[in-house]
């Protein structure tokens, strides 16, 4: 009986009997799951954690080789459009997370038909299907034209049916400063005019890559633009200079195009035919009187977008940016510097008035300067949907959370074959894009969940090398 006692402990310590569970609340300490942190960026009102700033992290002790971990949240969904958890993994980038969806409330305002089976949900504006697995085996012509879906590779390809560029050059002479991303359509051939300028405020050099990724993200061509030979500061702006972003071996589909350069770089107008051109996520707008320094080239004027985002996000780091934008019928005035004021649960498409530029957006969806150039094409990865959306269904990798009373609990799993393990620590972040002091995010309690796999022998191999190597 004295050496089954021990042996009972070991086994149940390594999980060879139970899986271990963790539980922690914000003034509730546990063993397991370590204090959310930069405190700076959380507030506990009421029992609950309030994240006025995100990301946030975590970690939590791993006191065996499990091989599977489940982190839960229950949480305030009116508090969040989109929340995620990710897993540190392990890798030469100290940000390399593998982040899971844990709500997203686009989805959740899906009134179609839903069926939910091992890690996938579908949705059918008519019930057509039973299940998953019959979805998925029927793949006509007809019903792939009609899907999109999240998270989960389908490879079906976008298609405009009749397309046709626009029969001669538009010009859009809208500042952008630094990095940008924009989806566009082709016919055959790729064919954009960028004008740019070198500010030269800081003391580097400002070479560009352009990279061109079809619709699958895969990377079809690169170009790339060397520094104009100015790199120290004080350098008066050089005239403007032209990027030809051009290749006519492209056939028709979407292609992304990813602007990569620094804060001196200003592209000041786009040329193409291509009539659609929708932005991604992130836009730094600078047709402001912060960059004139006696230099006549960049316009003044105010910026109007339309977006599909649901959240948004603004900031701004000049008294010239400080100004009340409006979104739809709503004002947000941004009286700070450096500090990100948001908007959340928006719908459909909105409207944005900027009316002095020099204003970082961001946001969950697409941006246009105008309602003919906007299309949604990201429906191998889509992340808005609403009822009213042209596809007949939509599937995704991903369980939604059980919500009562506003209270969602939900939960993502981790394979910690690839995961980055610190003095026997796992770290997690958790993002909620438009977090604020004036809208955080809510979360009453974390939860955690080790689970194993493989043969007893192979488990107690893994707990003594685990436990007892060198």
């Amino acid at each position: 009986m004295a050496i089954l006692v021990p042996i009972f402990f070991v086994a149940y310590d390594s999980g060879l009997i139970n899986n271990l569970t963790a539980w922690r609340q914000p003034y509730q300490q546990s063993a397991i799951i370590g204090d959310l942190f930069p405190a700076n960026r959380i507030e506990i009102v009421d029992t609950n954690w309030q994240i006025t700033q995100e990301p946030v992290y975590f970690t939590a002790r791993l006191p065996y080789p499990a091989s599977i971990v489940s982190i839960g949240l229950n949480f305030d969904s009116r508090s969040c459009d989109t929340l995620k958890i990710g897993l540190k993994q392990n890798s030469s980038n100290d940000w390399s997370y593998q982040l899971q969806t844990v709500y997203n409330d686009s989805f959740a305002q899906l009134n179609w038909s839903q069926i939910t089976q091992r890690g996938y949900t579908l949705w059918q504006k008519q019930s057509e299907f039973s299940s998953i697995e019959s979805f998925l085996e029927n793949q006509s012509e007809q019903l792939t034209n009609n899907i999109a879906s999240y998270n989960m590779s389908l490879h079906h390809k976008f298609q405009i049916n009749n397309y046709s560029d626009w029969s001669e050059q538009r010009r859009f002479d809208y500042v952008l400063r630094g990095d940008y991303s924009f989806y566009t359509y082709i016919k055959k051939g790729l064919d954009y005019r960028l004008e740019i300028l070198d500010y030269n405020r800081a003391n580097n050099e400002d070479n560009i890559v352009i990279n061109i990724k079809n619709e699958f993200g895969e990377l079809v061509d690169t170009i790339r633009v060397n520094d104009d030979g100015y790199s120290t500061t004080g350098v008066a702006p050089i005239p403007k200079r032209y990027i030809n972003i051009h290749n006519d071996q492209l056939t028709e589909g979407v292609y992304q195009v990813e602007f990569l350069a620094g804060y001196d770089i200003f592209t000041t107008s786009i040329e193409t035919k291509h009539r659609y051109l929708t932005f991604n996520k992130i836009l730094y707008l600078a047709n402001s009187t912060e960059y004139r320094d006696g230099n006549p080239i960049i316009p003044i004027k105010e910026n109007k977008l339309i977006t599909n985002s649901t959240t948004l996000e603004f900031s701004t780091s000049h008294p010239a940016g400080l100004q009340t934008v409006t979104v739809n019928n709503t004002s947000l005035t941004i009286k700070e510097l450096q500090r990100k004021y948001s908007l959340k649960k928006l719908s459909g498409l909105s409207k944005l008035i900027i009316p002095k530029s020099d204003m970082m957006i961001s946001g969950n969806g697409l941006f246009a300067f105008d309602w003919s150039m906007f299309f949604e094409p990201n429906i191998n990865n889509l992340e808005i949907i609403n009822n009213n959306s042209n596809f007949s269904y939509f599937i995704a990798a991903y369980i939604p959370p059980i919500i009562i009373n506003n209270i969602a609990s939900g939960s993502v799993n981790f394979s910690l074959d690839r995961a980055a393990i610190e003095q026997n620590k796992l770290r997690f972040i958790i993002a909620c894009p438009g977090s604020s002091q004036e809208n955080p995010l809510i979360i009453k309690s974390i939860s955690l969940d080790y689970q194993d796999s493989g043969t007893w022998f192979d488990r107690i191999y893994r707990y003594l090398k685990y436990n007892y190597h060198e």
